[in-house]
């Protein structure tokens, strides 16, 4: 299901029905669990682990492939081919309990910007985020007209200054996304 980097075949780029099945087996498979689970949520203690968990799911969503991959890194390094050939299977539940202990670690350090702070500055008037909505527009619009990738710095720099959001298209000049 996953594609490799020299495959001619991708089930996902674009995408194919096999995986718009895979989502659907593994939905029902979920969902052919429902009571279970229902009934095993009912303890209190799983309850409470599974709400801490997911108070900060995206941080164990963004971070869990970088301590993965770092792990990965870090088996090659130490020249550790046995883990790699016959104990490769035998190695799996200690390589998830040993990923989910570093991603753990990993979540506590950044989980903590999944919750800012409370903003007490009152909301900005309704026509500047407008307004910075179609200034990025324009310089993503500049951006697909010029061919950034391919045409002259001087484009970069158009296209950066009209999708900065700083830029007013009114004609008063520049102004600070504080103001």
């Amino acid at each position: 299901m996953i594609t490799a980097g020299g495959n001619v075949i991708s089930d996902s780029s674009p995408t194919r029905v096999t995986m718009a099945f895979l989502g659907m087996l593994q939905a029902g498979l979920v969902l052919s669990q429902e009571k279970p689970l229902e009934a095993l949520l009912r303890r209190p203690r799983l309850w409470f682990v599974t709400v801490l968990v997911n108070q900060r799911i995206m941080t164990w969503f963004l971070w869990h492939l970088t301590v993965m991959v770092g792990l990965a890194h870090l088996v090659l390094a130490l020249n550790a081919r046995v883990l790699l050939a016959g104990l490769w299977w035998a190695t799996r539940s200690l390589w998830a309990l040993v990923l989910l202990a570093l991603t753990g670690v990993v979540v506590l350090v950044m989980g903590r910007f999944e919750t800012p702070r409370a903003d007490d500055r009152p909301a900005p008037p309704v026509w500047k985020p407008i307004d910075a909505a179609m200034c990025v527009i324009a310089g993503l619009a500049v951006i697909a007209s010029v061919d950034v990738v391919g045409g002259e710095r001087r484009d970069l720099v158009v296209a950066a200054v009209a999708g900065s959001g700083d830029v007013d298209v009114r004609g008063g000049g520049a102004r600070s996304v504080a103001s």
